[in-house]
């Protein structure tokens, strides 16, 4: 008798355990469960479906009142459609169904969220297909058992660095510090440059004399006429060359003259006619008296 009196206890102990447990991880929460103040985040609504004929066809989600938050971006599951009625400040998912046994995740991104309070509460209402509506609005009181429809709550950690007041991560700074320079003054007899410079010769004038013209061609010294001695020697070749294209010029044009002058001393006199002969000279003996 008494073996199976302890096993019937036992077993009434472990059933109420695990409907306690059942009913705890069944909860609408928010995952996770804490962000810094002034900070911001990505929190999701893990929202069970607990009826066992019923499907879940509607949420919705207050938005705290007295303790606003900065910013709110709307996100919805696939099949689902998200609205957010910004006078009332209530979040609401319809157009999907979380069917019995299976859960869904609802997110919204908020920035700014308050400072100066440990948590803030977001009352949710979850609807179902047969009209019944399961309000998770219950606060549990300190030191109280947890109610059966706690509301989802998210608590608040000190924000980073002390300050309380956001943790919204600003972009790296970058300062530039001035850079100390020193000036050492330095005596030395020779100039600042390491390279003495390359004197200059003055310009040497060559005069060049031929029959038919005069040219004056002046050639520069020092690393100019270093480099360019090539050039200077190609422009006198080309030089030589034109004189004497113009010497043979010359030369014909006083041929070509000569040859008129011969020609016109042969030419026929007005009494004589063209290349007529001369009259004969009568023998010396015929002209004496």
């Amino acid at each position: 008798m008494r073996p199976s009196r302890w096993l019937v206890g036992a077993a009434a102990s472990a059933a109420l355990v695990l409907a306690g447990a059942s009913a705890a991880w069944a909860h609408v929460e928010i995952e996770p469960g804490s962000l810094p103040q002034g900070g911001e985040g990505t929190i999701m609504f893990r929202v069970p479906n607990e009826a066992d004929a019923a499907s879940t066809v509607k949420l919705e989600v207050q938005l705290p009142a007295d303790r606003p938050i900065g910013e709110v971006l709307l996100s919805a599951p696939a099949g689902w459609t998200v609205t957010l009625d910004k006078a009332s400040g209530r979040v609401t998912w319809t157009g999907g169904k979380i069917d019995p046994g299976r859960f869904e995740r609802f997110a919204l991104l908020v920035a700014g969220l308050p400072t100066g309070v440990d948590s803030i509460a977001f009352p949710t209402l979850q609807t179902y297909s047969n009209g019944d509506v399961v309000r998770w609005i219950d606060v549990q009181a300190p030191g109280a058992p947890e109610p059966d429809h706690p509301v989802p709550v998210l608590k608040l950690t000190a924000a980073e660095g002390g300050g309380g007041t956001t943790t919204t991560v600003a972009p790296p700074t970058t300062t530039t510090a001035p850079v100390a320079t020193t000036s050492v003054p330095v005596t030395t007899a020779a100039p600042a440059t390491t390279t003495p410079p390359t004197p200059t010769a003055p310009a040497t004038t060559i005069q060049v004399t031929t029959t038919a013209a005069t040219t004056a061609t002046t050639v520069p010294s020092g690393d100019f006429a270093s480099k360019s001695t090539g050039t200077t020697a190609l422009l006198f070749g080309i030089l030589g060359v034109l004189l004497g294209v113009t010497g043979v010029a010359l030369g014909a044009v006083a041929l070509s003259r000569l040859r008129a002058r011969q020609s016109s001393r042969t030419a026929t006199s007005p009494a004589t006619g063209e290349f007529d002969p001369a009259p004969p000279v009568p023998p010396v003996e015929d002209q004496l008296p």
